[in-house]
Order: structure tokens, then C-alpha cells, then sequence
């Protein structure tokens, strides 16, 4: 059995990169990680982001991603796919 057949159904970590790094002054993403299930991932950002940093990183389904990438890149800010956990 293929251990990403179902890599889709995964959560993603990932973290908004600034604009300031980048000619075109576009956001982009970075993930940092994939979990079975969200609160692995939010207990990821709490446990392994230092304090300072976690209002930057965001949780979201994996097949969500592309979406989440062009809502960002857009100009949006934030995407409605993605959620920021509450600590």
C-alpha cells in the first residue's frame, strides 16, 4: 500500500513568508509539516514554533493548499481555508 494515497486527507502546517523577500511582492507559503489530524498539527505549532512566531503559521487540509497559495498570493491576507489555531 502506497503511504500517500491518502496524503490529500492530511493537515498541513505552513507559514506565510513576507513580501519584503520577494521582487514581485507577493506573498507565498512555506509548510513545515503534514499531520493525520488538525489538533496533532496545532499541538505541533504549540509545542515546536517559539511564542513570537506562531501568529504566523496557519493549519489547513493539504488538499486545500493550492487554494490557500493563490488566496495569499493574491493579496488576500488570509484564506478562508485556512484557520489560525487559538492557544
Amino acid at each position: 500500500m502506497n503511504n500517500f494515497e491518502n496524503f490529500n486527507d492530511c493537515w498541513a502546517v505552513f507559514g506565510k513568508l513576507g513580501v519584503e523577500d520577494y521582487d514581485d511582492r507577493r506573498a507565498r507559503v512555506s509548510v513545515v509539516g503534514a499531520f493525520v489530524y488538525p489538533c496533532n498539527a496545532e499541538d505541533f505549532i504549540r509545542l515546536c514554533i517559539p511564542a513570537e512566531n506562531r501568529d504566523r503559521f496557519r493549519v489547513c487540509r493539504v488538499s486545500d493548499l493550492p487554494q490557500v497559495r493563490e488566496d495569499i498570493a493574491a493579496g488576500m491576507g488570509e484564506s478562508p481555508k485556512a484557520y489560525k489555531p487559538i492557544f
